[in-house]
């Protein structure tokens, strides 16, 4: 058997006649002449030196020898099938087009140094960041349009995978010159004692506030419910309130009018996490924000003073995104 005579042509035509069990059907299905189809199994056959196919007026069924190569030709096709395709991420990876999905807060302290780096990396990718609640992030991802999440570990799975790649922990954030500014750490039941001011309802931010409320720590005094971090904080800028702000939602260290201390008692955080459409996985494309995400975390681009923001495993990510 001379197999370096064999071409990927004369395998497809064998299985497609295989599948089909007629030269016509396989005709129809590549789009080939039934003399150009039936020369291919010649010219296969002749390199095998057996017959592949028993011909009888109604049907074509294979030989012994057929059924022996059939699974064969089946592999060596996939393999090419994939080594093409592993070819064409690469070329993927160069150019083409993210809808990224993320929260308010990590649009705003996590993103710009990761956009600088994709942009570095792989200046052939156009990366555009939505900002949205997890709400509409669940839904933007189910719907097809955004093709990557960065956001709170998801409760409701459904059609959706992720993976943690941070936490996060929960801070006090108040005027400089209060009183909480005396403490290291705030008790939740502190910030009790004070008007409290607080994301909306359908937000991460919330959901963790109101744990507190639920595990009996702290009877917060909401005074105004807001769905914009910039708004929550110039609130707390103004004396409306104090509140309660993960670390990459937190104002910079050195912010003239605000300060902020770890909150405690219980010590919460939430879990940012990568997020993807089951089904779908990330495209090239879209793997180029882990990447990104890693080398800047890596270079110390991302964090802010104090934030007590830990990285987790990117490559788990990565790996776990691939389907």
């Amino acid at each position: 058997m001379k197999a370096n005579n064999l071409t990927l042509r004369q395998l497809s035509v064998f299985v497609a006649v295989a599948d089909h069990g007629s030269f016509v059907g396989a005709s129809g299905a590549l789009g080939l002449s039934q003399p150009a189809l039936s020369q291919s199994v010649r010219q296969l056959e002749a390199e095998v030196g057996s017959p592949l196919f028993v011909r009888t007026t109604r049907r074509v069924q294979l030989t012994g020898v057929g059924l022996g190569l059939l699974p064969q030709a089946r592999h060596i096709l996939r393999q090419v099938d994939s080594m093409v395709a592993n070819i064409s991420d690469m070329v993927e990876r160069r150019r083409g087009r993210v809808v990224l999905a993320c929260l308010p807060s990590v649009a705003w302290r996590m993103m710009p140094p990761v956009l600088a780096k994709n942009s570095e990396l792989f200046p052939g990718i156009t990366v555009v960041v939505r900002d949205m609640s997890m709400r509409l992030m669940r839904d933007a991802l189910r719907n097809g349009e955004a093709d990557i999440g960065l956001g709170n570990m998801p409760t409701e799975r459904d059609g959706l995978s992720a993976v943690p790649l941070a936490t996060d922990s929960m801070h006090a954030v108040f005027p400089r010159g209060h009183a909480l500014g005396s403490m290291t750490t705030v008790p939740w039941k502190r910030l009790a004692e004070h008007p409290f001011v607080t994301m909306t309802p359908d937000t991460g931010i919330r959901e963790i506030v109101d744990s507190v409320a639920l595990l009996g720590r702290a009877n917060l005094r909401i005074t105004a419910e807001l769905s914009n971090l910039a708004t929550v904080n110039g609130y707390v800028q103004q004396g409306v309130g104090v509140s309660a702000l993960p670390g990459l939602a937190l104002p910079r260290d050195d912010h003239p009018a605000l300060a902020h201390r770890p909150l405690v008692a219980p010590e919460l955080s939430r879990t940012i996490a990568v997020i993807w459409l089951s089904d779908v996985g990330l495209s090239p494309a879209a793997s180029t924000i882990l990447t990104s995400l890693k080398a800047a975390a890596e270079a110390g681009a991302v964090l802010g003073d104090g934030t007590n923001f830990s990285w987790l495993d990117f490559d788990a990510a990565a790996d776990a995104a691939r389907v």
